[in-house]
């Protein structure tokens, strides 16, 4: 992982997001939002591709311009793209799997979620108690609410596709980033 410079996230995850921002609020909507940015973020934001790395307060400016366009409040937004990106990638027999997956394979496992989101930082995670986890962002202090509410939406809507229900997430700043309590119940 990078450190000392700016965080960024992956063109892969924001290509898909994108899809779904135009099937969520209209491809009409995505296009007049994006010509609200500044020329430079519009271009990194439009050519990102699967291999791509993109600033992260492009990404941010893009959602913040297509929920000003749409009308609506970027986390809801955020938090509707998110769910619908996962339940893309758990649907079928995905879903069925994660729902004989232990707590802490599904914990354990949320560095690499983290590791094909960001290029900065890492993530250092453990189960410490039947339904309650302790999540860890290092090396990215500067991570935005933006990106600390999407990365906690996506752990949840994992956790929640895996059959957990109750799925709480309380974030409080670190020095070094965040660090997330994690709650559910079956």
């Amino acid at each position: 992982m990078r450190t000392g410079e700016k965080g960024r996230t992956s063109g892969a995850t924001t290509r898909d997001a994108h899809a779904i921002l135009e099937r969520l609020v209209g491809a009409e909507v995505v296009a007049r939002a994006l010509q609200r940015l500044p020329t430079d973020e519009r271009q990194v934001y439009e050519g990102a591709t699967s291999v791509s790395w993109i600033d992260c307060d492009v990404v941010e400016h893009v959602y913040e311009a297509i929920a000003a366009e749409a009308g609506r409040d970027v986390p809801s937004l955020q938090a509707e793209v998110m769910r619908a990106g996962v339940e893309r990638t758990v649907h079928s027999l995905w879903r069925i799997l994660l729902r004989f997956t232990s707590d802490n394979a599904l914990v354990t496992r949320t560095p690499l979620f983290y590791r094909k989101v960001f290029d900065k930082g890492e993530m250092v995670s453990r189960v410490v108690e039947r339904g309650r986890a302790e999540i860890e962002m290092r090396g990215f202090p500067e991570m935005s609410d933006f990106h600390l509410r999407g990365l906690m939406v996506g752990i949840q809507c994992v956790l929640e596709a895996a059959g957990r229900r109750d799925v709480r997430m309380r974030p409080q700043r670190t020095r070094e980033g965040a660090r997330i309590d994690a709650t559910w119940s079956w």
